[in-house]
C-alpha cells in the first residue's frame, strides 16, 4: 500500500506542476492515466505543428530514440515530440557510450536508461542505419494490459536474441 500511495502522491505532484508551470520538458509515463492516448496525441500534434493537412494520422508512427541525456540535462522542450524519463530495461544491460543494449554485466535485472525522445514520422521515414530491437514498453513488471508502444534500441546482436530473453522497457518506478 505504501508503494501505491507514494506513486499516487508523485502523480498528483506531476499534475500540480503541469497546472502551475505549464507543459513539462520531460514526462513521467507512469504518472499519466492514459499513456496510449498521450502517445497518440504526439502524432496529432506533429500534424498540427507541421501544418501537414495532407497527412493522415494513420500514416504516422512513433519513432523513439534513447538519448545520452539524463533528466537534469534537459534544458527545455523537445523541438519535435516529447522527452520521457524514468524508464528501465529488464533482461539486458545498457551501454551508455554506444547507446545500445548489451548483455547485462550486473546481477540487477533492471537497468535505468537515459531520456527517451519520442516523435512522430511517416511510415516511409522510419528507417535505421543499424540493427534495432523493438523493445516493448510496459507500465509495470507484471506486463499486464499489453505493451504501450515499442522503442527501437540499437543492438549489435540479432533482435531474436533479445526477444527470446524477454527484454522489455518498464515505466514502473522504484525498480532500481
Amino acid at each position: 500500500l505504501a508503494g501505491w500511495l507514494g506513486g499516487l502522491m508523485q502523480r498528483c505532484e506531476q499534475w500540480r506542476r503541469w497546472i502551475d508551470k505549464g507543459r513539462p520538458a520531460a514526462y513521467w509515463l507512469t504518472g499519466l492515466l492514459q499513456p496510449r492516448t498521450f502517445l497518440n496525441a504526439i502524432r496529432q500534434e506533429h500534424i498540427r505543428k507541421k501544418e501537414k493537412h495532407d497527412v493522415q494520422l494513420e500514416d504516422l508512427v512513433l519513432f523513439s530514440e534513447v538519448t545520452k541525456m539524463e533528466l537534469n540535462d534537459i534544458k527545455g522542450h523537445a523541438d519535435d515530440g516529447v522527452y520521457i524519463h524514468s524508464l528501465v530495461l529488464e533482461g539486458c544491460g545498457w551501454h551508455k557510450r554506444d547507446s545500445k543494449i548489451v548483455d547485462n554485466p550486473t546481477r540487477n535485472p533492471f537497468v535505468p536508461i537515459p531520456i527517451l525522445h519520442v516523435t512522430a514520422v511517416s511510415k516511409k521515414q522510419r528507417q535505421w542505419d543499424h540493427v534495432v530491437y523493438e523493445a516493448p514498453v510496459y507500465m509495470d513488471k507484471t506486463r499486464t494490459g499489453g505493451s504501450i508502444f515499442s522503442v527501437e534500441v540499437k543492438t549489435d546482436d540479432s533482435p531474436a536474441k533479445w526477444t527470446m530473453r524477454g527484454v522489455a522497457i518498464l515505466a514502473q518506478q522504484g525498480l532500481v
